[in-house]
């Protein structure tokens, strides 16, 4: 981590330097945060729970560490076809997480309505009610 950090200041003093001197722009501090990030599973864990990236919650979702995959499924920014994917995932936690994302295609949640899991099964009878309440109020 401490190295992290010294990477992080050291490119946040060089950006400074860089605008004062008007030289050629970097890369803006979010992508190097990013890249930083993702070489730890703390930084993946935190990256998949508050990214608004779509493309980068794909990758996230095809992270070994569950937890990971559990913040991706209950981002709000990730896609449909994200959500599909980990619906199918061969951890219940992150298919309950899947379930209870209300961005979750209703379609998804039919099939998670039959998981073997209960929990499962159960948060996506929860999420599939709530969809058709909110759709029948429209």
């Amino acid at each position: 981590m401490k190295r992290a950090i010294t990477v992080f200041a050291i490119a946040t003093l060089i950006k400074v330097a860089a605008l004062h001197a008007g030289t050629v722009a970097l890369p803006s501090l979010s992508n190097l945060n990013t890249e930083i990030s993702m070489k730890t599973n703390y930084g993946k864990w935190k990256l998949a729970e508050i990214s608004k990236d779509a493309e980068l919650l794909s990758k996230l979702a095809d992270e070994k560490q569950m937890s990971t995959r559990m913040n991706v499924a209950k981002n709000l920014y990730t896609s449909s076809k994200t959500l599909q994917k980990l619906a199918k995932d061969e951890r219940r936690e992150v298919r309950e997480c899947v379930a209870q994302n209300i961005n979750t295609p209703a379609a998804v949640l039919k099939k998670l309505v039959n998981d073997d899991d209960g929990y499962v099964a159960q948060a996506a009878q929860i999420s599939f009610a709530a969809k058709q309440t909110i759709v029948a109020s429209r």
